[in-house]
């Protein structure tokens, strides 16, 4: 992080001889100090009480300031797609289980043993739902079911192509954010994954 919170910190003697650079000036014997070779979880208990963090570069010179906003900052951008997705997962089920008898949510639990197929809504994951939903998939009889399943939903008013065209990108996104792509989520992918769960609560409510 590059923060920009104002932080105080105490301001020593410069010693005769050194070079008059804000480093040389601080009083370091008391100041949060970590080293960017360091997991920045492992720093969090030092930047808990003054809430700024001064990070050592691998030359040994301060180089980043880390304050508590940007901890909160980066917080907010890594889970809040999780707390989406989860949403949306949770109105899936709602919906599915609602509708859906065990026998037929165990047909799409191909994944497992037989014996371990529970035909309960809260062991599914996204490929289950487009299992059951997608009726353009390859296999003719989860196809066939997927229909059927499709009609005991009674959405008349929710296009059937647009709503499994939205809930593959939704899985794409969850597997992606799933697997800690370093990388922040692009604010277009919470759009979508926004836009998806606000057209579920329609549903739902």
């Amino acid at each position: 992080g590059t923060g920009t919170g104002a932080v105080t910190v105490g301001i020593g003697s410069y010693q005769a001889g050194t070079t008059p650079t804000l480093e040389n000036a601080l009083e370091k014997d008391s100041l949060p100090v970590a080293d960017t070779r360091q997991e920045f979880c492992s720093a969090m208990p030092v930047l808990r009480e003054p809430g700024y963090l001064l990070v050592r570069g691998a030359e040994g010179c301060l180089s980043v300031l880390v304050t508590a906003a940007d901890v909160t900052d980066r917080f907010e951008g890594a889970a809040r797609p999780f707390f989406i997705v989860g949403e949306i997962e949770s109105l899936l089920r709602r919906c599915l289980g609602a509708a859906l008898d065990q026998e037929t949510i165990k047909a799409v639990q191909t994944n497992k043993k037989p014996e371990h197929r529970t035909g309960q809504v809260s062991d599914l994951m996204f490929g289950d739902y487009l299992r059951l939903l997608d009726g353009d998939q390859a296999k003719t009889s989860l196809a066939e079911a997927a229909d059927a399943n499709w009609e005991a939903l009674k959405w008349p008013n929710m296009p059937r192509e647009q709503f499994i065209g939205r809930l593959k990108r939704v899985k794409d996104i969850r597997n992606r954010i799933a697997h800690f792509d370093e990388k922040p989520l692009p604010s277009e992918m919470i759009d979508e994954l926004t836009t998806f769960a606000k057209l579920l609560r329609a549903f739902v409510a």
